[in-house]
């Protein structure tokens, strides 16, 4: 959450939750003392099949996907979560808030990228894509997004101009002496002041790409067999401007790096 207040997380069941720590509290017995408070009950109708798929936050809003059932979007009023109208919209995969968290922009199990005001209820068609969205991550400027595929491949889209909304700026994709090798467990992120994208991995490389040409800068070294399953960035918030990035690997292994900048990796 926002300035490290807290941790979301969303159940099985629906339920959303609040993970906090003291004020004050400090290491070594901080993962003693986290206390979580239910936000929201679990959605009504929801089934074991219906289990939520996405989560999304930004400072007043949460928002949470379900198959069957839509997106669910909470918003802080009067001291309290409230639910909202949800979203008609099946089978989401991936959301965001934009537009300063007035909307969302979501992608669908069958390639659906779609946006919508948190205060309507149909969401407007922003593009197709031929297979599954599994992941969005959105630029500062809220420009572009950076829409993963399950096939392997990362768009850059277009999502403020009118005139290009939706359309496909640039495609991240490993060349082809390594396509039987790669691998995208882990969704697509821009880094190193957002002119550079990570994605995709190979031979134990996590690549870094140039965001405008879509070459390969660099690649982080993970090892000889070991495979990517999770990216997360860093920024402190509170003006150093120190960043870092952090990766989970398939044999359960955590590796901080340097942030890869526009110019490669140091």
């Amino acid at each position: 959450m926002d300035d490290d207040a807290g941790v979301l997380a969303l159940c099985m069941d629906g339920a959303l939750v609040r993970w906090t720590r003291p004020a004050g509290n400090t290491p070594p017995r901080a993962h003693d003392i986290w206390n979580w408070v239910r936000l929201a009950d679990p959605i009504g109708g929801a089934t074991p099949e219906d289990a939520p798929t996405a989560l999304a936050y930004k400072g007043d809003k949460i928002a949470a996907s379900f198959p069957k059932l839509g997106v669910y979007v909470w918003m802080m009023k009067q001291g309290s979560w409230q639910s909202q109208r949800p979203i008609d919209r099946q089978n989401v995969t991936a959301i965001e808030f934009v537009n300063d968290g007035k909307a969302l922009l979501g992608g669908t199990k069958d390639g659906v990228l779609w946006y919508c005001p948190v205060s309507e209820t149909v969401p407007r068609l922003y593009n197709v894509f031929k297979a599954r969205i599994c992941g969005i991550d959105v630029l500062p400027t809220e420009t572009h997004a950076l829409v993963s595929q399950q096939v392997g491949r990362a768009h850059l889209v277009a999502i403020s101009q009118d005139e290009h909304r939706g359309k496909v700026m640039q495609v991240y994709t490993v060349e082809h002496d390594l396509q039987a090798e790669a691998v995208y467990d882990a969704n697509a992120l821009f880094v190193g002041h957002n002119d550079a994208v990570l994605y995709g991995s190979a031979r134990g490389y996590l690549f870094a790409w140039d965001k405008t040409s879509a070459k390969v800068l660099c690649g982080l070294d993970h090892g000889e067999g070991s495979v990517v399953q999770t990216i997360g960035v860093y920024r402190r918030s509170d003006g150093t401007g120190e960043s870092c990035v952090v990766t989970g690997s398939r044999e359960g292994k955590l590796n901080w790096w340097e942030e890869p900048m526009g110019t490669g990796c140091e």
